[in-house]
């Protein structure tokens, strides 16, 4: 037997299969971007931006004088010790305008000491100006850490960090603060050859980013420069291929930094890039596989690497301490294709690369260190709440909302745009079959609040919450709260505690804690006839739960709202809807109807609609969440429908109701 496989549809994001999880392990990057991860900061002459600009901006728009604003960001906890530390921010900068960065951390050993945890003075990283004269943050070094230019390199464990970004501007119109990334990395780990590279067996798809990344070479340029701009020459045919057309040249004098004499201060060249409309910031990749989905969405970026003598066959320099390359595919071998600026001409910057030679001059000589750019939209963000509304309009004062589904911890939205405060966006992980003028599988539409979503990548999971509610601990500023995680919420562990708990991510980069009693792993989920009675079984938890149109929890959930969660649970993402579950099923007859399988009723009045869905329990019992009398019960097929199932007829009408037969389970 096996799970009938329900494939949602493009929308441009692929998320993992269970158990095959993206390492957060020697570099984690944390993205804030939403009015949730700042929920704690402190701000300083700052109001929310328009949407389109961003999420803060200077309170000063009557002023011609200079004008500033500070957001200090709340304590963040690490999910494990670090010795390394980058900052990035991205913003819209009108000319006369510029954003200036300085973090602090969390220092000691708390294994050892814990009363030592203390934190750090604030270290001044830089300031990235459009007038044209940003500089690096001054000589700074202590018994914690020292600035290398565009990195804190620390001299104790990090255990976490407060940030500041300032903005500043002598002229209109006002600079807007869209995106804040902070990247922190163990080098004390070992570079493991064979989890870099994937394993050695598999078999290459060759991968192309979907943006066509135009070739160009920095040796081309005035000699006074040529040596000494990979980074820019990078950023230029990065903003090329997002259609951003500037002149290598003009983003290699928009980069420099006079103080230093140097053009690839990492933080500023992504600056730089955020400037231009585009979330751009620095983070580090752990594998190939980290390469592998960047691409994989459509999105080239640029890698530092330091190689020497014969260490990277096909580079036009025999060796670099540091130099910058875009990455724009794979092939079919898996090896890199790359777009090398240091070519002698254009037509010759189109290189491939050996992939262990290049994971070795990237993924271990510069720790993966990279330059990402996103667009503003779509964004692709999850939830951060135990369980978040989608709503079919954004809430009003004075008005009711409608709910149209709800959405779990660590679930997938796709933001296409934003309205005062109220995200328009897609569920990817709840099918929605479009209505007839545009015939399809989509994610399911709505509206949710911006304050329930951070923006995250997808690193996959391996455990899901299978009671109907978990106590877990979760990480909130420096400290730890109790929230439930409700049944259906999906968990990539991070390891185990003595006492039984499972450390697992959650979004904003946060870790969680829960007892592994509430969990199961994707190994350990059964199939055949175990799958159909652990169906039962996990239904069965929810029974007395209230019904509440569009609920997926215990604390309120519908009828095909308990199908959808229940068979999550166990791996299998079926439709949302209960019209939808039945389109996505196979058609069966009551007299083949098994554990686990379905139960429709078609609404007579409404032009044969499929309207409700019952689990069947076996031995004539069906598990429903019905309207009246109001929770999900366990009621016979006699007593509900008049008959048994066996004597039931697909498409038979009985009380005003057709009934149909289906099934997500297949012999």
């Amino acid at each position: 037997m096996q799970a009938s496989l329900f494939s949602l549809f493009n929308m441009g994001l692929l998320l993992p299969a269970p158990g095959h999880c993206r390492s957060v392990y020697p570099s984690f990057t944390v993205l804030h971007s939403s009015p949730f991860d700042f929920a704690g900061a402190k701000l300083v002459n700052a109001v929310p931006a328009p949407p389109e600009a961003g999420l803060f901006t200077i309170d000063q728009p009557g002023k011609s004088t200079n004008s500033r604003m500070t957001l200090e960001s709340a304590p963040q906890l690490s999910l494990f010790p670090f010795n390394s530390l980058l900052l990035s921010a991205a913003a819209d900068l009108p000319k006369g305008s510029s954003i200036s960065t300085e973090v602090k951390v969390l220092t000691g050993d708390p294994n050892a000491h814990p009363q030592n945890l203390r934190w750090s003075k604030w270290y001044r990283l830089g300031t990235f100006s459009t007038r044209g004269d940003s500089a690096s943050g001054d000589k700074q070094s202590d018994d914690d850490a020292e600035l290398q230019v565009d990195e804190l390199v620390l001299k104790r464990p990090g255990n976490g960090y407060k940030y500041r970004i300032t903005l500043e501007t002598d002229s209109r119109p006002m600079p807007a603060l869209r995106l804040v990334a902070v990247t922190y990395t163990d080098k004390n780990a070992a570079y493991d050859d064979k989890a870099a590279l994937g394993p050695a067996s598999r078999k290459f798809e060759p991968v192309l980013a979907s943006n066509e990344v135009p070739g160009l070479s920095q040796m081309t340029q005035q000699q006074r420069y040529a040596r000494d701009i990979c980074s820019p020459a990078a950023v230029t045919m990065l903003l090329g291929s997002w259609g951003r057309q500037c002149s290598m040249i003009d983003v290699a004098q928009g980069v420099y930094e006079s103080g230093a004499g140097i053009y690839g201060n990492w933080t500023f060249n992504t600056a730089f890039a955020g400037a231009l409309d585009l979330n751009a910031f620095v983070s580090r990749f752990n594998t190939v596989g980290d390469a592998e989905y960047e691409l994989a969405h459509g999105r080239p970026f640029a890698a530092s690497v330091t190689y020497g003598p014969g260490e990277l066959k096909n580079s036009p320099i025999k060796k670099t301490r540091g130099h910058l390359v875009v990455v724009k595919g794979l092939d079919e071998k898996g090896n890199f294709l790359v777009n090398d600026p240091a070519a002698p001409s254009d037509t010759k910057v189109p290189r491939v690369y050996s992939r262990s030679e290049f994971a070795a001059a990237w993924l271990k000589n510069k720790y993966g260190l990279a330059y990402r750019m996103l667009p503003k939209f779509p964004k692709y963000m999850k939830v951060a709440i135990p369980a978040a509304d989608l709503l079919a309009a954004p809430a009003a004062a004075g008005k009711p909302d409608r709910l149209e589904t709800q959405l779990l911890l660590g679930e997938t939205v796709r933001v296409d745009s934003i309205k005062d405060g109220w995200a328009k966006a897609g569920s990817l992980e709840q099918g929605y079959y479009l209505p007839a003028r545009k015939p399809g599988w989509s994610g399911y539409p709505g509206w949710m609040s911006m304050f329930s979503l951070a923006q995250d990548d997808d690193y996959g999971y391996d455990y899901c919450v299978k009671t109907a509610s978990a106590a877990a601990l979760v990480g909130s500023d420096a400290s730890f709260v109790q929230q439930p995680f409700y049944m259906g919420t999906r968990l990539l562990g991070l390891g185990k505690t003595a006492d039984g708990r499972i450390k697992a991510l959650i979004p904003g980069g946060r870790a969680a804690y829960i007892s592994e009693k509430d969990l199961l792993h994707h190994q350990d989920a059964p199939s055949g006839d175990k799958l159909r009675d652990a169906l039962i079984d996990t239904a069965t938890l929810l029974l007395g739960a209230p019904y509440r149109w569009g609920g997926r929890t215990v604390a309120g959930l519908d009828c095909s709202g308990l199908i959808n969660i229940i068979y999550r649970v166990h791996g299998m993402d079926v439709p949302r809807n209960a019209s939808d579950q039945y389109l996505a099923a196979k058609s069966i007859s009551g007299k083949k109807l098994h554990k686990g399988d379905l139960v429709f009723l078609a609404d007579q009045e409404k032009k044969d609609k499929i309207t409700h869905v019952m689990l069947y329990a076996g031995d004539g019992q069906l598990v429903e969440a019905a309207m009246e009398p109001g929770k999900t019960r366990r009621i016979s097929c006699l007593e509900r429908l008049g008959k048994e199932p066996g004597d039931i007829a697909n498409g038979e009408l009985i009380n005003g109701n057709k009934v149909y037969f289906a099934s997500f389970l297949t012999d």
